[in-house]
């Protein structure tokens, strides 16, 4: 390994040149130009720090090995703040001094190995939130666009570290010790006058969100665990959500929402499409494992004519027979689905006659499939409502049409 060496205390720390591969190599000091032509692959590593993401795990712990910390260092803010240039004084001291002790090695390593989660995003937030509001009012104008956020962000996460006394409290509150999700960051940044779009957007890394149209098994979501229910959150909805309830009110609510009207309409602003679907699917046929591959594929192709949050919203305003349609047919849908294990399962769970499986299976006979079911929900004229129940009725399926399934 490379001797260690920080960049001197005085000195502005400047992003290395990944664009210029002749202006990069002059960065580098003789022992780590040693240090990696000994690894006998001098463009390879030339190219890792230029695209350190497009890197195999081996290739960036190779690189980073030879590589001094004040040169690691660079390399990561590299990729954060590299559009604004030299940092200053101030702010290149305030970066030394709160990166002092995180190990930006181990960091990036487990970065380039996809390992997300726990501590490895715990640490990656905190050094971001960190190199964020180290930067003065001109750096942060021209970094902060580019990772999604505004000129007022820089004194509310100022105002954040502040709160949580420094990185280290900042680490602490991102990866509670119980394990559980980090409902005191996301309090500091609520009283620090942090929106719920605002904190998820810092908070959460940018990714697809899992639509009805996904490909994972549908799996279950227990309310009588708010701590577990609150962890099966992801980071926008956890931000979300922390601005309507506690987390041990959140499955009191959500599970007798006809008590809390309101909140439940928040809260169902909050949830994610396949948080929905996975809370409605539980509900509704006492869900208790996962969901075969084939169950939950025929399910989302069902699901597709079921807007579930207008749906819900239609039970919380008093539209009894929107949501009772609307349910029903998820129902319909979701029974017939099942396999025959999980069909004995949702039996058990629910007390339904387990003769009504041919039924069922008859009614989306009738309607094509789920793609006819959901050709049926989404007609303009209404006569699909007409369809799904004509077919229900000749298929000898009994229709309950006060009760609402799932309770």
């Amino acid at each position: 390994m490379a001797p260690q060496q920080q960049v001197p205390t005085g000195e502005g720390i400047v992003p290395l040149p990944a664009d210029n591969p002749q202006a990069l190599l002059a960065e580098l000091s003789q022992v780590e130009l040693t240090c990696i032509a000994e690894s006998g692959d001098l463009q390879g590593s030339l190219t890792t720090i230029q695209a350190p993401e497009l890197a195999s795990p081996e290739e960036v712990q190779e690189l980073l090995l030879c590589l001094r910390d004040g040169t690691v260092l660079r390399l990561f803010l590299s990729g954060l703040i590299g559009q604004t240039g030299p940092l200053s004084g101030e702010t290149s001291a305030c970066l030394r001094a709160g990166f002092t002790g995180v190990d930006l090695r181990s960091m990036m390593l487990a970065g380039a190995a996809g390992e997300e989660e726990g501590q490895v995003m715990a640490d990656s937030m905190t050094a971001f939130l960190l190199a964020m509001s180290c930067l003065n009012e001109d750096e942060w104008e021209i970094a902060a666009p580019s990772m999604g956020m505004a000129s007022t962000d820089r004194e509310t996460l100022q105002c954040v570290m502040r709160e949580l006394n420094g990185p280290a409290g900042v680490a602490a509150a991102l990866q509670p010790a119980d394990g559980g999700p980090p409902l005191a960051f996301f309090a500091a940044a609520v009283g620090c006058g942090m929106s719920a779009v605002d904190l998820a957007s810092i908070t959460a890394p940018p990714t697809t969100t899992n639509g009805m149209s996904g490909g994972d098994v549908i799996a279950p979501i227990s309310l009588e665990d708010p701590a577990a229910f609150a962890m099966e959150l992801s980071a926008t909805e956890q931000a979300c959500v922390s601005e309507t309830a506690e987390p041990q009110e959140l499955a009191l609510i959500m599970s007798t929402p006809e008590l809390f009207p309101m909140e439940t309409a928040a809260l169902t602003q909050c949830f994610e499409d396949e948080t929905l679907l996975r809370l409605f699917i539980t509900g509704l046929i006492g869900l208790t494992g996962p969901l075969s591959v084939e169950s939950s594929a025929c399910i989302r192709g069902g699901m597709e004519g079921i807007d579930l949050r207008s749906m819900m919203m239609s039970g919380i305003e008093g539209d009894e027979q929107t949501a009772m349609v609307g349910s029903m047919s998820a129902y319909m849908l979701t029974l017939s689905c099942l396999n025959d294990e999980e069909w004995q399962a949702a039996s058990a769970a629910t007390g339904m006659d387990p003769g009504e499986r041919e039924n069922l299976q008859c009614v989306m006979e009738q309607l094509g499939g789920p793609e006819g079911m959901a050709t049926a929900l989404q007609s303009e004229d209404g006569s699909g409502i007409f369809a799904i129940l004509g077919a229900a009725l000749g298929c000898g399926l009994q229709l309950d049409m006060g009760a609402s399934p799932g309770g």
